[in-house]
Order: structure tokens, then sequence, then C-alpha cells
């Protein structure tokens, strides 16, 4: 049975809304259920930062580390929607449920090129081989988003990567846009614009802008556009490479690639490596007491500008680190994603009988995968993607565009049209069936769990007790992904650590004494000590099992626990939660 054009257009229509609108609630409940609490170390930076840019402090809102967009638009909605600090952290969900929404428009016009460069540029040059229908790509592409977007990324995480995959979307979409019809000096300019955006939100997008532009030079060898291009990226992105640069002293499009390699491959924390030329001071040792001084911004300095703390650092290239970082790493991406590629070629490759992926197959589609797979493979040199439980954020958008364009370069005889159209179907329905069972599942069952705003509690028992907003205080315990959080509703400046918690509680309490007033000399006005442990994921900690039965190599679990205080005289308790603190100008 056929359709009149404008039924089929009106079905389109309705099913994007029905997508859309699916993805809406499943974003809000995730919002929702993080309301009271920032995701974890990052979002705490990207917070001060916005707040730094709602105020018009834009000197304190520069870090030669963290980049600039998602804060600084952040900002826009702190200066002109402002709520009470009992609801910020939820104002911030709210505005990564917006970035999410823009995430699937930028799909939408992602897909609309794609597909449009799937029948001019491969199918029309191979009418012979075996073509999938729009609406089934579609669909899997709807899938393929959904599992990413919401099941490794998600509205509850404050991080740029939400928005890093829209421009994502469109710098392709845009590309390929320039690449299946006739090039325009408006499309090079737009793409120009799109990537110099990308590398404000995040600063791996400026190896990537290299990548777009040479393939779109490659495949079209139209100089003026790829002038008008470069021209129209570095107009954005110069002032933020001359900020980067005037900041760190050399010419730098930003300081993280450094940071992340000697933290993750070498697995030594940066700020204490050989060259480093602004080490804080260690104030005592045993338990060590670290005072981070006032020349850095930011709820916690030594978070807020790794770039500064880690100037000077030495990177050690040493050929053992390297292997087993890429070891671990092969490993994620088979855990994570390689294994719906795999899968399409074994089924394609068995229901044909042939090699369904000639290297002429490669080559034209290789303006689609070419991109993600320079961005997965720039993250797998860096880091050790096992050593940050978080990472999958990173792939919201590089997954699906890779698998698409796996899905468009697959080479099938005309006859085995049929097949094709199952592997589609095939790969949406398991990406369908991981994002319900994996997390969507979760995210409804966590709906019902009660929720108390514990951040907030402790900074209004602080300011109850005389520490104003903008005090300098301490902490007991470097506490990396969230045990800060306490500080931001009154924007307090934790100035000094007690690096090991576990330490100074088994000291006498004169010993504590001691060490409280060495910490006294740093300003703070109060220690804090969160004791706020992980809930321990199953999935990672077997699959660092795994790593170690196969690879010989032993991963730390990432989640902490926190022991109990053994003697709170002279402490208080927050009401209701483990969060105790001490007074030092009492």
């Amino acid at each position: 049975m056929s359709y009149p054009a404008n039924r089929l257009q009106d079905r389109k229509i309705l099913y994007r809304l029905i997508v859309l609108a699916f993805i809406v609630i499943w974003g809000a409940i995730q919002a929702w259920n993080s309301r009271f609490e920032l995701y974890f170390a990052d979002s705490q930076q990207y917070f001060d930062s916005a707040g730094y840019f709602s105020r018009g402090d834009f000197a304190r809102a520069v870090s030669t580390y963290w980049s600039p967009l998602y804060p600084a638009l952040f900002a826009l909605v702190l200066k002109f929607v402002p709520v009470s600090a009992y609801w910020q952290f939820f104002e911030l969900k709210v505005f990564n449920l917006a970035c999410l929404v823009g995430t699937f428009f930028a799909f939408e016009f992602f897909f609309a090129q794609f597909h449009s460069y799937y029948v001019n540029a491969i199918l029309s040059k191979d009418p012979e081989r075996a073509a999938v229908s729009q609406s089934v790509l579609h669909w899997t592409g709807y899938a393929l988003f959904v599992y990413y977007a919401l099941g490794f990324g998600g509205v509850n995480q404050d991080t740029p990567d939400m928005l890093n995959a829209a421009l994502i979307f469109l710098a392709s979409g845009l590309m390929l846009r320039q690449l299946s019809s006739t090039p325009t000096a408006k499309g090079a300019c737009l793409l120009g614009i799109t990537l110099g955006f990308g590398y404000l939100c995040k600063a791996v997008m400026a190896s990537m802008t290299v990548i777009y532009l040479s393939l779109t030079f490659i495949f079209n060898r139209n100089i003026a556009c790829l002038l008008s291009s470069i021209a129209c990226f570095a107009l954005v992105a110069a002032p933020w490479v001359i900020t980067m640069s005037d900041r760190a002293g050399h010419l730098s499009f930003g300081e993280s690639g450094k940071f992340v390699y000697i933290n993750h491959v070498e697995e030594i924390n940066p700020v204490w490596t050989d060259g480093v030329i602004h080490q804080p001071r260690v104030l005592h040792q045993e338990p060590r007491v670290v005072d981070y001084g006032d020349k850095i911004a930011g709820t916690t300095p030594i978070m807020y500008d790794y770039g500064y703390w880690a100037a000077g650092a030495i990177v050690h290239v040493r050929f053992h680190q390297v292997l087993k970082a890429l070891s671990c790493n092969i490993f994620y991406f088979i855990r994570t994603f390689l294994y719906l590629p795999l899968l399409i070629l074994a089924v394609a490759t068995i229901g044909s009988r042939r090699w369904t992926l000639p290297w002429r197959a490669l080559w034209v589609s290789a303006p689609i995968w070419v991109p993600p797979c320079a961005l997965i493979v720039a993250y797998t040199v860096v880091g050790n993607l096992y050593i940050d439980t978080y990472i999958t954020r990173y792939f919201i958008a590089i997954y699906p565009i890779t698998v698409l364009a796996l899905l468009v370069a697959v080479r099938l005889p005309g006859e085995k049209a049929s097949l094709l159209r199952k592997i589609c179907l095939l790969t949406a329905a398991l990406c369908v069936l991981l994002a319900f069972s994996t997390k969507f599942v979760g995210d409804v069952a966590d709906l019902f769990q009660e929720k108390r705003n514990v951040w907030y509690a402790a900074a209004m028992a602080l300011k109850h007790d005389g520490i104003k907003y903008g005090d300098a205080i301490a902490q007991v315990g470097v506490r990396v992904q969230r045990n800060y959080q306490y500080a931001e509703p009154e924007k307090l400046h934790v100035v000094a650590n007690i690096e090991d918690e576990k330490q100074f509680w088994q000291l006498s309490a004169q010993k504590r004494q001691e060490v409280l007033d060495v910490v006294k000399q740093t300003g703070a006005r109060v220690v804090v000590y969160a004791r706020i442990p992980d809930v321990e994921d199953p999935v990672i900690t077997t699959d660092l099992k795994i790593v170690r039965a196969l690879l010989n190599i032993d991963l730390k679990l990432p989640f902490k626990q926190y022991m109990p205080p053994t003697d709170l005289t002279g402490w208080k308790q927050v009401p209701g939660c483990e969060i105790y603190y001490y007074l030092l100008d009492k």
C-alpha cells in the first residue's frame, strides 16, 4: 500500500515527536533524580566557572584546563533565571535537559545529511549493492542515539559532553552536506564556526578540526571553501587560544592532555610529579597537610585549574605504561561498543558468505567514520579509560555515527537487501534492550527513592555557626568526585586539605589537635569531614576483575569508602547526614 507524500511526511513528524517525547521524559527523570547534587568533580569546576561568568568576573572564569562554552551558556541561565541556593543544582540539570533536546535536533540534522550522502555518494556510484531504506536507517539511528545519549551520557551528568555531542553531529552533518552536493562558501563558513565552538566546548576538538577540514578538502578539492572554514574557525577560537597562551606562558590550546596522560597512563598525581613549578605548600607530614594559597579561584582550587598546578610537569613516555593503557582501552571499547560493529560484520559475512567490507566501501564512507574513530584514537592514546569510571559520556555522538557509518559501508549484493535490513533492525533492537535493561529501569526505580539535599543542609549548618559567604575552609580527605559540594551554596573556598583521613583519625587526640592547629595557619575557619561513601558499581567491579584475570593488570577499584571518625570531641555533625565539622576560630 502506498501513501500520499504529505501523509508520509505527517507520519515522520509524528514518529519524531514520539521519540523526542520519550527522550525528554527519560531526561526529566534523570534530572529530578539528581536534583540535589552535582555529578562529580568536573561538574563543580564548571559550576564555579559559570558563577564567575554570570557575575562578570571573567578573569576568574578562565581556567587552562576547563573549556568555557558549557559554563558560559549556563551563566546566562544563572543571570536571567536566578533561583535559591537550594535549587541551584537542579537548575543546572534543567539546562542539561535543554542540551539533550538540542543534541536530538542536531542528530536529526546529521541524519538528513548522512542519508543524502549515502544516496548520492555511495548508492549512486554502486547501484548493484544492497540498499536499506531511509526509515529503517532512521529508526536504527534513533535507537543508537537513545542508548548512547541517555544510557552512556545523561542529563544527570553536569559536563559539556552532551553539548559537545551536538556540535559533533552538526560538524559531521555540515561536512557531509558539503560533500554530497556542490560545496558552498556559506556551508564552509558554518562548518568552521561549528568546529570553533566545538573547540570552545572541549579542547580535544582542536585536533578534530584538522581531521574534518582535511577530509572536506580531500573529497571536494575546493581550496576556497577550505580557507573559508579555517578563517571562521580561527575567528571563533583565536580569542580563547590567546587567553590560554597568555595564562600558560606558551602557545596553548588547553593544558588538559598532558595532565590526563600523567594521571592516567603514568598513574602519578601531576601536581607532585617532576618539573612542577607551582606545587602547593606542604605544612605537615603524616598526615600531609597541603595549603593551596589564594592564587587560584574556585570552590576547590586544586581542581579548578589543573593546568596551573601541573605547569612544568615532565611527561615520561614508557612503553610498558603505554602498553598497559592500550590493553585496558581495547578491552574497554570491546565491552562498551566494539561488540556492535563486530556483530554487524559477523552477521553480514556469514549471511552473504563473503567479506562485506572491501577497501573501496571503506574509502567512500570515510567522511562518516573517520572523525569519530579519530576521536576514539585520541582518547585511547592520552589516557587509560578504566582509571576514569565516568568516561562513557565522551562517546554520546561518536559511537552512533560510527555504527551508522558501518551499516552503510557494509557491501552486500542487491539480492541480500533483506539481510542488510535485518542487521539494522537487530542493531536497533539490541540498543533498545540494553538501554532499558541497563539504565532506564534503574532511573525509573530511583524516582521512588527518598532524596535529601545534604549538601545544602551542611552549608546552612556552617552558616549558622558563623561561616559566611566566601570564607576559607579546609577538608579532611582529598575527595575527587563530589564531597566538596557543601561549599557551593555559600561559595566557600577550600584552601587546604588533610589528605589522608584514615591516618588523621588514627592519631591520638593531642596529635589531631596539633594537625588542626597547623591547618589554622592557612586561614581556614573550619575543617569539614564529609563521609559520603561511593555506591559501588558491580559492572565496573566485574570488569576490573576480568582485566586482572585476562591481562594480569591490577587496577584499583575507584569507589572509596571513608572510615568513621574515632573521636568527635569538639566536632559538630550536620543533622541527618555524616558530615562533620570543627570550628577553628571558636
